[in-house]
């Protein structure tokens, strides 16, 4: 069992995005597979769009002669699928994302097999909240926290810019 300090809910230990940017290429240990860079229960992410902008993350289930699999929660799927890599991935390339795991590779494995099956939930089902949930972290999303903060600072600022244009039209009222 990893001891490491359990970084808040808010933001890795640097205060950065979870996602290290760890390419899947060449394994660590020198061969050409990446397919060997990963053993069952450890974390594996892939840009969904374009300069991260979405990152789709799962467990690695399994790694045989027919390379990666992969259990996540997929909207594409509508649930909690163990699926080969290339499905994960859709074209994508994988890595290896920077989330500590504080639970053993077989229990992480475990816990994201006890999800399989279940209907995916944008707000309590998603890909991060099954990963953090299997590597012993409470069950969050940090990608669409940030992204409900985003939506919320918009929202400020529109009225906040309506509320000055308001202000505005009511001392011309007054002022005509």
């Amino acid at each position: 069992m990893n001891h490491a300090r359990r970084p808040s809910a808010a933001s890795s230990p640097s205060g950065a995005s979870p996602f290290g940017a760890r390419a899947h290429g060449a394994s660590p240990r020198g061969g050409a597979s990446a397919d060997d860079a990963f053993l069952p229960g450890d974390p594996i992410a892939v840009d969904v769009f374009p300069g991260r902008v979405v990152t789709h993350v799962g467990v690695v289930s399994a790694v045989g002669p027919a390379g990666l699999r992969v259990i996540s929660a997929s909207a594409r799927r509508g649930g909690v699928f163990d699926e080969p890599l290339h499905d994960f991935a859709q074209g994508g390339v994988v890595y290896r994302p920077s989330i500590p795991r504080f639970v053993s590779r077989d229990e992480a494995l475990a816990r994201a097999r006890r999800h399989l099956g279940r209907r995916y939930r944008l707000f309590s089902g998603n890909c991060e909240h099954l990963v953090y949930e299997a590597l012993g972290h409470p069950r969050r999303s940090p990608q669409l926290a940030a992204w409900v903060r985003g939506v919320a600072a918009t929202a400020a600022g529109v009225m906040a810019v309506a509320g000055v244009a308001l202000a505005a039209r009511a001392r011309a009222r007054r002022g005509a």
